[in-house]
C-alpha cells in the first residue's frame, strides 16, 4: 500500500500532548499542506492563526466552556461541564482554521485544509486533534473580543481549531469499519 493510503489508515485524533513545543519548521510545513487543499475558484478563503501561548489556549478554553455549558446538545452540555475537560486537550500549539465568510465555500475548503492539516502532522509522527468547539465562543458575541486578540479581521468566521503536540500516548488500533458503506452501479 502506497504511503497516503497508509497515513490515512493510520491517522487517529490525539487527546494526550506531551508539553514540548513543535519546531517552527514542522508548523510551517503542516500550514503548508493545509493551503494545498482545495479551493473554490482559486479563492483559498482561508486563514490560519497558530497559538503557542499557553495562557491564552487556557482562557480561550474556559470561555469556550462557558458557552459550552449552555447547549442544548446533552454531550456538548456534559463535556464541557468537567473540570478536567480541555478544550485543547493541553496541546502546546493550536491553530483556528477561519475563513473568509464572504466566500462561495468556506466551509468546505476549511474542511479539506484540515483534514490536509491532519493527515500531514500525522505523516510526520505529530499529534493531532480536530475542535470545533472553539465556534462556540469565536462566532459568539462574547467571542469578537477573542477574535480581536487572534487578529481575525472582521470577515472571518472561525471554522474550527486543531489541536498540534507530540503524542504522550500510543495510538489507539483503528475500530472496525463498517462494511457496505458503498456500491457500485454499472
Amino acid at each position: 500500500m502506497n504511503d497516503v493510503l497508509n497515513t490515512i489508515k493510520r491517522r487517529r485524533m490525539t487527546r494526550k500532548f506531551k508539553s514540548e513545543q513543535l519546531k517552527d519548521e514542522q508548523i510551517i510545513a503542516i500550514i503548508d499542506a493545509g493551503q494545498h487543499a482545495p479551493t473554490v475558484h482559486k479563492q483559498q478563503a482561508w486563514n490560519f492563526t497558530i497559538i503557542q501561548d499557553p495562557e491564552l489556549l487556557d482562557e480561550l478554553s474556559r470561555e469556550a466552556k462557558k458557552i459550552g455549558q449552555k447547549s442544548s446538545i446533552d454531550i456538548i452540555r456534559k463535556l464541557n461541564s468537567s473540570e478536567n475537560y480541555h478544550l485543547f486537550y493541553n496541546a502546546p500549539t493550536v491553530i483556528v482554521v477561519s475563513a473568509d465568510k464572504e466566500a462561495m465555500m468556506p466551509e468546505a475548503e476549511c474542511v479539506a485544509a484540515t483534514q490536509n492539516i491532519l493527515l500531514a502532522a500525522e505523516s510526520m509522527g505529530i499529534g493531532a486533534c480536530w475542535i470545533d468547539g472553539i465556534n462556540m465562543l469565536l462566532n459568539s458575541e462574547e467571542g469578537e473580543k477573542y477574535k480581536k486578540k487572534l487578529n481575525l479581521a472582521d470577515n472571518q468566521i472561525s471554522q474550527r481549531a486543531i489541536s498540534l503536540g507530540y503524542r504522550a500516548l500510543k495510538p489507539l488500533q483503528p475500530y472496525p469499519r463498517k462494511e457496505g458503506k458503498y456500491q457500485f452501479i454499472r
